[in-house]
C-alpha cells in the first residue's frame, strides 16, 4: 500500500510540475508579446480595423460618388450598422490576421531558428515538447482573441456613434459575426503554427498562414465548402451582420474539430522535428 501511495504522489508530483512549466511559458510568452513588438502591431491593428471599419461603412456612399459619380452612388442603399460589421470582418480577415499569423510564424520557428528552443527543451523528452507547444498555442490563441475583443469592442463603439438607431440585436448579431471570425482566424493560425513547428524560419509559416486566408476567401465561394468546412465561417461572419438566418453549424463543427487536430499535428511534429 505504502509503494502504491509513492507512485502516485510521484505521478502527482509530475502532473503538477508540467502544470506549473505550462502556465510559466504561457505568463512568459504573453508577457514578450506585450514588451516587444508584437504587442504594439497587434494592437494597432485591431484599432485601425476597429475604429476605420465603420467609418469607411458609413462614407461609402461619399467615396463611391466621388469615383463613380452620384448616379451610380445613388443606386447604393443607405448604409447600415449591419455594414459597419460585414467591414469589420472584411478588414480583420486582412490587416488584423496577417499581423496575427505573422505573430504565429515566429512563435515555434523563431525560437528554433535563433536556438531558443533547443536551449529550453534540452534533455525535456517529449512531455517537455509537448508542454511547449500547448503553452505557445495557448498564448497565441490568446493573444488573437484579445486582440480580436478589443478591436469588436472598437468597431461597436464607433458603430453606435455614428449610426443612428443601433439596437442591442445589431450588437448582438456583430458580437456574433466576430465570435465566427475569431473561430476562422484560430484555424489559421493553428495551420501557421503547424507549419511553424516544422520550421527553422518563421518566413515559411508566414506565407503559408497568410496565403490560406487570402486563399480560404476565394475556395469559400464554393457552396459545399462554404457550408460544411471552416473555410465558410468569414463569408457566414459577414453574411451573419446583417440576419440570423445565415448561420449554419457545419462551418461552426469542423473549425473546432479542425482546430484541434491542427494543434495535435503540432504537438507531434515537433515531437518528430530535430531541434
Amino acid at each position: 500500500m505504502s509503494d502504491m501511495s509513492e507512485m502516485s504522489g510521484r505521478a502527482r508530483g509530475r502532473g503538477a510540475g508540467l502544470l506549473d512549466a505550462f502556465t510559466e511559458l504561457v505568463r512568459i510568452e504573453l508577457t514578450g508579446v506585450r514588451r516587444t513588438w508584437r504587442g504594439p502591431v497587434l494592437l494597432g491593428a485591431a484599432l485601425v480595423t476597429g475604429v476605420g471599419s465603420p467609418v469607411v461603412a458609413r462614407l461609402m456612399p461619399e467615396l463611391l460618388a466621388g469615383t463613380l459619380g452620384e448616379v451610380a452612388a445613388g443606386a447604393v442603399p443607405p448604409p447600415v450598422v449591419a455594414d459597419a460589421w460585414a467591414q469589420w470582418v472584411k478588414n480583420a480577415s486582412s490587416l488584423l490576421l496577417v499581423a496575427l499569423v505573422v505573430v504565429a510564424a515566429s512563435a515555434i520557428a523563431g525560437e528554433r531558428g535563433n536556438g531558443v528552443a533547443p536551449a529550453e527543451l534540452a534533455g525535456q523528452g517529449p512531455r517537455g515538447r509537448d508542454v511547449y507547444v500547448l503553452a505557445k498555442t495557448t498564448a497565441v490563441g490568446l493573444s488573437a482573441l484579445a486582440a480580436a475583443v478589443v478591436s469588436a469592442l472598437a468597431c461597436a463603439a464607433v458603430a453606435t456613434a455614428l449610426f443612428e438607431g443601433v439596437t442591442g440585436a445589431d450588437l448582438a448579431r456583430g458580437a456574433a459575426a466576430a465570435g465566427l471570425w475569431c473561430l476562422g482566424a484560430l484555424v489559421a493560425l493553428g495551420l501557421t503554427l503547424l507549419v511553424s513547428a516544422c520550421s527553422r524560419a518563421a518566413v515559411l509559416p508566414a506565407a503559408v498562414g497568410v496565403v490560406f486566408s487570402l486563399l480560404g476567401q476565394l475556395l469559400a465561394l464554393w457552396g459545399p465548402l462554404a457550408r460544411w468546412s471552416p473555410l465558410g465561417l468569414v463569408p457566414m461572419a459577414s453574411s451573419l451582420a446583417s440576419s440570423w438566418d445565415a448561420l449554419v453549424w457545419g462551418p461552426v463543427w469542423t473549425g473546432g474539430a479542425a482546430l484541434v487536430l491542427l494543434v495535435a499535428g503540432t504537438v507531434v511534429a515537433l515531437r518528430r522535428a530535430e531541434l
